[in-house]
């Protein structure tokens, strides 16, 4: 998935909220400055703060599917399903290629108790299945089992290894959640959470995800 970054310097040095204000106030008005500063609060859960500055992005920027992504993702999160799943459809109408987001679209759709199957297997026909996130998809569209998903995640070397790793872990645990096994979606999850680069949005979404269920 798309992303956009602050200075990793800066956000060692003083801390990500107030890194992304500093650079605000270096690029303001643009959708990079109000992206980033909406992917703080994002970090945050401060939602509505978020969504508010990707709207600003989005406006300036239409075409800026990070943007959407971002969007997406902290709908998702704050619970607003049926508003992710138009974020991630926007989004693929920009980049049908992107698989990440064929995967978020998919998930959007199932919390939002929406039968997408075919769609899943028509937008599934336009990626690269050989790459990953591709074994997720697979398994999505039960083509292989989450064994198979986890043996694919830990293939590669050792810088994609724990990115792929937090991803099956946790679009694994949505699938078992949806099949209301709720204690093994926690443990996938909870694996998620501490697999998961801190400042990730899956990171983020597993830890949204287990104050839903953990309540």
């Amino acid at each position: 998935m798309r992303r956009l970054l602050i200075s990793a310097a800066l956000a060692a040095v003083a801390g990500t909220l107030l890194a992304t204000y500093l650079g605000f106030l270096l690029t303001p008005n643009t959708a990079v400055a109000f992206n980033n500063r909406g992917m703080a609060y994002q970090d945050k859960a401060q939602y509505d703060r978020a969504i508010s500055d990707f709207n600003q992005a989005i406006g300036l920027d239409p075409k800026q599917a990070v943007a959407l992504d971002d969007r997406g993702v902290t709908n998702f999160n704050s619970g607003q399903f049926t508003a992710a799943a138009g974020d991630f459809e926007h989004s693929l109408s920009l980049d049908a290629q992107d698989v990440d987001i064929v995967l978020w679209l998919h998930l959007a759709r199932a919390r939002s108790d929406r039968d997408d199957a075919r769609e899943l297997a028509s937008n599934a026909a336009k990626v690269d299945p050989n790459t990953w996130p591709g074994p997720i998809l697979a398994f999505y569209l039960k083509r292989i089992d989450a064994s198979d998903v986890m043996r694919a995640a830990r293939s590669g070397d050792a810088n994609t290894q724990p990115n792929q790793t937090c991803q099956a872990y946790f679009f694994v645990g949505e699938d078992t959640m949806l099949r209301h096994d709720t204690t093994e979606a926690i443990r996938l999850l909870r694996q998620a959470r501490d697999t998961c680069p801190p400042d990730s949005l899956t990171n983020a979404a597993a830890a949204a995800e287990l104050k839903r269920l953990e309540k």
